[in-house]
């Protein structure tokens, strides 16, 4: 009878010790496709980050471009606030190039301010790799508590800087509807004078091109912050990936 005892406890034994076994291959595994995925989700997060970082600079620009152009336009109607963004000017050189292969030298000045109206650029958010670990309720599995919650905010806040370009591109459009009651267009090259004269006898021009100015710098402004928030995540991930 103790040697029956004897061996089931031992048989018993065995199976507990296989089960453990069993599951501490299965942890170990878990553990290990875990790291995987984690090594692939801030890869993938550290592309996009680098992405948009390129892409909010050439929004920046461009937003400077149309603030400096309603600015210059403004300025030649007497407009009192006008001249206050001139320190953007150094922004504009590109656009400035472009602009003289496409227009006259007769025209380059007033060809460059409607051609710079009608930039609008907008943030294309590269965020494919967060929005899978969202949906596959995966965001858990980057194990730095500090990065997790860093990438988090940063895609928090730049849906609100997406929404925010709507409102610039009603008031983009709000400013061709505008000018187009004159008879301008922002893919018209027009002397100065003709611009001026056109804009002055419209009101409802004036300030669209007053609204299109602010847009245009508050836009700058977020997308300097977005810029800023994708650079410091992005330091992050290199630092936590050296550690």
């Amino acid at each position: 009878m103790r040697e029956r005892s004897t061996k089931l406890v031992g048989e018993f034994l065995v199976i507990v010790v296989g089960v453990l076994a069993a599951l501490a291959v299965d942890d170990y595994r878990d553990v290990r496709a875990d790291r995987t995925f984690e090594a692939h989700l801030l890869s993938g997060i550290r592309a996009d980050l680098e992405r948009d970082t390129v892409d909010a600079g050439a929004v920046i620009r461009a937003a400077q471009g149309r603030a400096a152009a309603a600015d210059e336009i403004l300025a030649m109607l007497g407009d009192p606030v006008a001249g206050r963004i001139q320190a953007m000017a150094w922004n504009l050189d590109q656009h400035l190039i472009a602009a003289r292969e496409l227009y006259a030298p007769g025209s380059v000045s007033q060809g460059v301010a409607l051609l710079l109206l009608a930039d609008q650029r907008r943030l294309d958010l590269s965020d494919a790799s967060f929005s899978q670990a969202i949906a596959s309720g995966r965001l858990d599995v980057i194990g730095n508590l500090e990065l997790r919650s860093a990438i988090a905010t940063h895609y928090f806040n730049a849906r609100r800087y997406e929404r925010a370009d709507e409102r610039v591109e009603a008031a983009s459009q709000r400013l061709r509807d505008a000018l187009g009651m004159v008879g301008l267009s922002l893919s018209d090259a027009v002397v100065g004078s003709e611009v001026v004269e056109l804009v002055r006898g419209s009101p409802q021009a004036v300030a669209e091109l007053k609204n299109a100015r602010e847009f245009a710098l508050r836009q700058a402004e977020w997308n300097t912050l977005f810029m800023q928030s994708a650079q410091a995540v992005l330091a992050e991930l290199v630092a936590a990936s050296e550690r």
